[in-house]
């Protein structure tokens, strides 16, 4: 609370130029609202500086500047006092009418923004207060200089407010560069009560150590916090409120290095500083005894100091409980309070006590301090000894597994949900055109803060001007958007139940010969890592045996042996290799990598002939398809997981739940828009070629029609279904209705960020189409997300659509989110570079097969042509590069 008194202090004080003007008495009644403010007596405060209002409103037009910097004060009482509503609908008013008066280089216009900004960060509305804090900041430093103190503090709240929009490494920046500028202010005032200059550097030099901590910079970040607290004892004074506050900070973070020495003596020391302060049960002591509790649990239950460290954990858990007696609400984030509980969980766990291990966890969870693996391994326990009933333990296991992974994919999806859900109505336009709203404002945001760390004199003033009109201009649409959408549709959200789903709701969805299969990997080396099987009757959660080391290991020599290193479709293609032999696939890694996966959940797999998979961590860089059950020499010999299960890829749990919101919505009455063929090079000047790491050039692809072609026969169009060379164009496709077909089928070159084209360097994935038009023929993931379908699924017959390079990736790249988030229900993407003539096979004999049996589920479909590729005639085939590339994500069927 002082660090909030003397940043207004300081404001206001820069802001006061306009009090000198006043009349003597005014000018004493301005000097003793700030009297009583800094002795926070607000209330006394705010009545004076409300008759002073009164009295300059006889003299002054409306919208004085002196008579708007006096409301702004009373915006600030008003704030301080917890009327926040109050003090945004005042700070909106003032900053409405300075504009109306005043340039924004008008000082007290410049602070009145800046007021507002930080008024509506405090609220949660961050994107809008962005781009009037970016302003405020440039007024500054065009007014004071880019090193003036005012320019540095802002910059300072500006970085607060990236911060809590994850624009972590521009906020960590722009506060260096702030504090390196504090730094020199203070040494040019040198003075402690600086107008707010210390109060500043110590929250800056605070944000640095908390944003190298979550960076994992622990040593770092201690470092940072060891060098600012002489000045906390300087400004605050040793016994200080705000001077405990941090060293218990400290003494965190000295645990955390296990500096266990030195945390007992800072909170030694402190102790009686508390006591000295507060009485009774507090936040503080609790604090200070949630810490100190943990050097004495140190060696666990065999020490003799074990019980003592137990009673004192226990003993903090119950005074926060009783320092906060309403108890934590939904969503409530307590670090301390739920640090303590997490840890009371660690260590009930090593007691025995597995039920008050779990709750506490489940506490702990609830106050922002979530743990994946102190509460699973205390609900697996708590399972084996009987605390819980294992219905219950899954039950709970499921709903954690959901919160500790959300996919860029299962986003995808939720929007694209959200959006069907909403159907043809004005709600579903006004969501739509708030998650375009998002996305541009992102990127502009992510310019700025860029140009914020130029120097001044080097920052193009048109090109920063333009970009303070766009975010200025895109946040106004985004709340008006918004406003418009919760008065339209407000329960749309509940309709998808925020991307969660229950095991009974998951039951429901399945038939008897399908399951469900999450491999829930945590993402940490150390997590504990189980596989769910949810049957229509039944629920299993096992422990699997996942070596992270040997698993990455495994997935990289597995990767290794499949990918056809062709950078694009069709550059080349795997050798011939003698039927009988391993033909180069890690047969090895296949059959391990079932091991540690599948192999625990095959006995509840019997007789499951559709699996919907879930894949986390390293799994997502594999089909599943491809794994062998049992120990194999040859290709021949290998028992593939394809010949035993249909297999859909689904981005999330939920996706189940989606698939289903989605089976009465309108389906697109058109069978298929094919894209085929384009002519990469229509001019003759070669302009797009793949870099030299990724070998080779974008090669023609006239088979590609004819795949394309005799999968259109399949479903009953006709040639004209499908568009090739000029017709195949970047421009067409963002010009066409594609909301009118079933299914969209690209055959073409899928590029990754890195690739050439020209001059240039493909920073995002794209696919391969005519250029023209004005258009680079280059089909990028973000332009892709701002297309306008309907389709039961897209097909890219192009090289890594499935996932990214690194082993770790997600189960779908940029392009394959981009056609959910675009509206697509279901995908068939590929995980490596295909070869053209097995993709021609594998493609028109899944939708052959279809087309005779309209009743085939589009899974089955994909398997048995699968297993025609695996037991035909064309023995290079066998090798799963070939036919195991694809993934289907989804399920058109439903």
């Amino acid at each position: 609370m002082r660090y909030v008194m003397h940043m207004i202090w300081f404001l206001l004080w820069a802001a006061a130029a306009p009090a000198q003007d006043m009349p003597p008495a005014l000018q004493e009644m301005h000097q003793r609202a700030d009297r009583l403010a800094l002795e926070n007596r607000l209330a006394e405060a705010e009545e004076v500086l409300r008759a002073l209002l009164a009295e300059l409103r006889k003299d002054n037009p409306e919208n004085a500047p002196q008579l708007l910097t006096v409301e702004g004060q009373i915006a600030s009482m008003r704030g301080r006092q917890g009327d926040r509503a109050t003090e945004l609908e005042m700070r909106r008013d003032i900053w409405e009418r300075f504009r109306k008066v005043s340039t924004v280089y008008h000082p007290s216009h410049a602070i009145a923004q800046m007021d507002l900004a930080v008024a509506l960060a405090a609220t949660g509305q961050r994107r809008e207060a962005l781009p009037l804090a970016i302003e405020a900041v440039s007024v500054a430093e065009a007014l004071h200089g880019p090193d003036g103190f005012v320019a540095n503090i802002w910059r300072g709240k500006l970085a607060e407010m990236l911060r809590a929009e994850n624009y972590r490494q521009e906020a960590l920046d722009l506060f260096q560069a702030s504090l390196a500028g504090l730094e020199r202010n203070i040494a040019e005032v040198n003075d402690p009560n600086s107008g707010g200059l210390y109060t500043a550097s110590i929250t800056m030099g605070t944000n640095i150590a908390e944003l190298l901590k979550e960076r994992g910079e622990d040593a770092a970040a201690l470092a940072q916090l060891q060098a600012i607290m002489p000045r906390v004892e300087t400004y605050y004074g040793k016994g200080d409120a705000e001077t405990i506050a941090y060293k218990l900070k400290l003494a965190d973070y000295l645990v955390d290095l296990d500096q266990y020495d030195e945390m007992d003596r800072v909170i030694r020391e402190v102790l009686p500083q508390i006591d000295a302060i507060y009485e009774g049960d507090n936040p503080f002591t609790a604090r200070a005894l949630s810490v100190h509790a943990l050097y004495f649990l140190r060696g666990g239950p065999e020490v003799a100091s074990f019980a003592q460290g137990l009673e004192m954990l226990q003993a903090a858990a119950d005074m926060f409980d009783a320092s906060f007696p309403k108890g934590p609400q939904p969503g409530a984030v307590h670090e301390s309070w739920g640090k303590a509980v997490l840890n009371l969980s660690a260590v009930l766990s090593d007691t025995g006590d597995w039920d008050g291990s779990v709750r506490a966890a489940l506490k702990a969870e609830q106050l922002g301090q979530a743990s994946r693996n102190t509460l699973l391994q205390a609900l697996d326990r708590a399972g084996i000894e009987e605390a819980w009933s294992w219905s219950d333990v899954i039950e709970e296991s499921y709903r954690i597994a959901q919160n500790s992974t959300q996919t860029d994919a299962g986003h995808a999806l939720y929007q694209m949900v959200t959006r069907l859900t909403l159907g043809d109505s004005p709600a579903a336009a006004l969501h739509r055109a708030i998650t375009d709203a998002n996305a541009t404002e992102s990127e502009l945001q992510s310019e700025y803060a860029a140009l914020m760390l130029t120097p001044v004199a080097e920052r193009d003033p048109t090109h920063e001007a333009r970009l303070k009109a766009d975010l200025a201009a895109t946040s106004r649409e985004q709340k008006r958007l918004t406003d418009e959408l919760y008065a339209t549709a407000p329960d749309f959200s509940a309709m998808v139940s925020g991307g969660k789903i229950t095991i009974a709701e998951t039951q429901a969805l399945l038939g008897p010969d399908e399951a469900v299969v999450v491999l829930d990997v945590g993402p940490a080396p150390d997590d504990w890592d189980f596989i769910f099987i949810i049957t229509a009757d039944q629920r299993f959660w096992i422990p699997m045996p996942i070596d992270p080391t040997q698993l990455d290991e495994a997935i990289a020599d597995l990767r290794a042996s499949v990918d056809l290193k062709l950078g694009v479709r069709a550059a080349t293609s795997l050798k011939a290799q003698e039927s009988g032999s391993t033909s180069g696939f890690a047969l090895g890694a296949a059959h391990w990598l079932y091991t540690q996966t599948f192999e625990v959940a095959e006995p509840y797999l019997e007789g499951k002939t559709h699996l919907y998979v879930e894949l986390r961590g390293g799994m997502a860089a594999i089909p599943p398809h491809l794994l062998v059950r049992r120990p194999a020499t040859s290709l021949e010999e290998a028992d593939w997981l394809i010949r035993h299960h249909a297999i859909t890829v689904i981005p999330s749990v939920f996706a189940m739940k989606a698939m289903e919101l989605t089976r009465d919505k309108p389906h697109a009455p058109q069978p298929i828009l094919g894209i085929a063929n384009p002519d990469f090079d229509p001019s003759g000047t070669a302009p797009v070629q793949v870099s030299s790491n990724r070998g080779g050039a974008l090669s023609p692809l006239p088979e590609t029609f004819g795949e394309v072609r005799d999968v259109a026969a399949s479903m009953g169009a006709g040639a004209e279904a499908v568009i090739q060379q000029a017709a195949a164009s970047e421009a067409a496709i963002k010009s066409a209705d594609l909301s009118q077909y079933q299914v969209l089928y690209f055959a073409t070159h899928g590029l990754v960020s890195g690739d050439e084209v020209k001059d240039l360097v493909v920073e995002e994935p794209a696919l391969a189409l005519t250029p023209g038009d004005g258009e680079d023929g280059l089909l990028t993931a973000s332009e892709i997300a701002l297309l306008r379908m309907n389709p039961d699924w897209v097909v890219l017959s192009a090289c890594n659509t499935a996932v990214g390079q690194t082993p770790d990736a997600e189960a779908l790249s940029g392009l394959a989110q981009s056609f959910l988030y675009a509206g697509a229900r279901a995908l068939l993407v590929s995980h490596w570079p295909v070869e053209s003539q097995s993709a021609v096979s594998l493609m028109t004999d899944i939708f052959a097969r279809r087309a005779a049996n309209p009743d085939l589920p589009a899974a089955e479909a994909q398997r048995q042509a699968m297993l025609a590729m695996i037991d035909g005639p064309r023995t290079e085939w066998h090798h799963p590069a070939y036919w195991a590339p694809f993934i289907l994500v989804g399920d058109p069927d439903r």
